[in-house]
């Protein structure tokens, strides 16, 4: 079977689960704190003939809605219109699964990312040669520091750097400007080559927010 008769198959089942991952230390953002557990959901999608596909739905009900209407949406409507369907049939699933169900973008976004994980598998092919081919070698990650004990995100941006990683996301706004301006302190003195972006996350007021 060539790569593009095996997208041919369909898709005979969906299964997802709702977990809760544990956050290892507590992260203080401007529209709250994460701490203790985050909820998501894992997808998997099976072929007709045993290949399968993981997405994962990562709601933050601040933002998005909650890990239990993206459940819903993807065990009810979502399946609906991606069971039976041919794998090579991506966009319009994707299309149906929008007319489906209002809002879930999450939900929508681990349907997507499963749909693409499968054909990938099934075609021995890399995601992004499914996407129109690769246009870079490296995506810089960031990551956030966001922890109310400042020394131990020092210790997290050392092992960070020991990594690797050339750039940071401070959340800022949440304990007032001596804190913030005491960190951005500390990374330019002790890590000076570390890039590093500044997110308020709705953490100020708007009069605060003034220049």
């Amino acid at each position: 079977m060539d790569r593009v008769s095996a997208l041919d198959e369909r898709i005979t089942g969906l299964a997802a689960w709702q977990l809760r991952l544990p956050v290892v230390s507590r992260r203080d953002h401007g529209i709250g704190t994460v701490a203790g557990g985050v909820d998501v959901v894992v997808l998997r999608l099976t072929a007709e003939g045993g290949a399968v596909g993981y997405g994962e739905a990562s709601p933050w009900i601040v933002f998005t809605g909650s890990v239990e209407a993206a459940f819903a949406a993807l065990t009810g409507p979502l399946r609906a219109v991606t069971v039976g369907r041919p794998v090579a049939e991506i966009a319009g699933i994707m299309a149906d699964a929008e007319r489906a169900v209002a809002f879930v973008t999450d939900a929508k976004a681990a349907l997507e990312t499963a749909l693409l994980d499968l054909a990938g598998r099934m075609t021995g092919l890399p995601v992004y040669a499914l996407l129109g081919g690769r246009c870079r070698e490296r995506i810089p990650l960031s990551v956030s520091l966001a922890d109310p004990d400042w020394e131990a995100d020092l210790r997290l941006v050392e092992r960070l750097v020991a990594d690797g990683i050339t750039m940071v996301k401070l959340k800022a706004g949440t304990h007032g400007h001596r804190f913030d301006l005491q960190r951005l302190e500390d990374l330019a003195t002790k890590f000076p080559a570390l890039k590093v972006r500044v997110d308020y996350n709705q953490g100020l007021s708007p009069d605060d927010a003034l220049p």
